[in-house]
């Protein structure tokens, strides 16, 4: 048990090691392009939301959203098309995200720099050509792995869209017994766990879905349980990085009000820069979790990539001494 113990650690000490150097040669980049991209996204999916909902209400004919008629709007096949709609700008957003970011750790990986309008043209074009390797499927595979990647960003999507808090609340309250919601999400985000094993395989790869599966298989092999333990301890250990920096941050505002502003603006100063502290750290925590989370499934990438060479090498090494003449041998 002891020596099981001892080879995780070091394990996750040789992860760490490997996904500090992938992200160090282009950590700029990649930081400039989170930053712009999640405020942009951001921005983006929640206007469309907007503008979608009031679009619904006006076709319905009526001005407010309560909660005698919450059902019937949301439910509108008007209002369901919009809705599927969003979501595929913003399963693209994220697609475009994750081929940007892919792009940046694959450039570190060959020792190479990236600029960030160099990741964007690869998130474009990757996204792009994944769409149209898979039209009909794209969107399952994002709907499979964004509670994994989006894992992060959850809360504050929630705690920014008061008609996605509605719609949760409405959803958890329609079952029976409290605890069904949340034993079918948990089993919703193993699930996602799992899959997301496959993303970089489908994003960096044209192969057919069974040769996916079957590389994913050889590189866990025996090593599944190994492997998820590892991933959930990097999810772990990005959710207190940012808690610890969200209270770093939150101290400073609070030292910062009592020091410079007068005592009967101090709570109001801790209100206003309070809030701007959880949005900020909401995108850091949001892009952090993601970056961290594609970083850790290219590794795995990676390590299949010299699997598959390593067999190659293999094979041709006895097909040379199978046809060897028999006095070399």
């Amino acid at each position: 048990m002891r020596k099981k113990a001892v080879k995780n650690a070091g394990m996750i000490r040789i992860y760490l090691n490997m996904a500090w150097k992938l992200l160090q040669k282009n950590l700029l980049s990649i930081v400039i392009f989170e930053t712009v991209y999640r405020l942009f996204s951001s921005q983006l999916v929640s206007r469309l939301a907007n503008a979608a909902i009031n679009f619904s209400l006006k076709q319905l004919g009526t001005s407010y959203m309560t909660s005698e008629n919450f059902n019937k709007i949301m439910l509108h096949p008007l209002t369901l098309l919009l809705i599927f709609g969003i979501l595929l700008v913003f399963f693209f957003c994220m697609l475009f995200e994750i081929y940007a970011v892919m792009a940046a750790l694959e450039a570190s990986w060959k020792r190479k720099r990236i600029s960030v309008p160099v990741m964007m043209l690869a998130g474009g074009r990757g996204a792009a050509q994944f769409v149209r390797a898979r039209p009909w499927t794209w969107f399952l595979y994002m709907v499979a792995s964004f509670p994994y990647l989006w894992l992060h960003s959850s809360y504050s999507a929630i705690r920014s869209m008061k008609l996605l808090q509605v719609s949760l609340t409405k959803i958890f309250n329609a079952f029976p017994a409290y605890w069904i919601p949340v034993v079918l999400t948990i089993l919703l985000v193993a699930f996602s766990f799992v899959f997301s094993y496959t993303i970089p395989f489908r994003c960096m790869m044209t192969e057919k879905e069974k040769n996916t599966h079957l590389r994913v298989r050889q590189t866990l092999e025996k090593r599944v349980l190994r492997e998820l333990g590892i991933n959930v301890f990097f999810q772990v250990m990005i959710f207190l990085i940012t808690w610890v920096l969200y209270l770093i941050f939150g101290t400073a505002v609070v030292a910062y009000a009592k020091l410079v502003k007068t005592p009967s603006t101090v709570v109001s100063t801790v209100i206003v820069y309070g809030d701007w502290v959880k949005s900020t750290m909401s995108l850091i925590g949001g892009a952090f979790g993601l970056v961290g989370s594609i970083t850790y499934l290219y590794l795995i990438f990676i390590r299949s990539s010299r699997k598959a060479t390593r067999r190659a090498g293999q094979r041709k090494s006895r097909a040379r001494s199978w046809y060897a003449p028999s006095a070399v041998r």
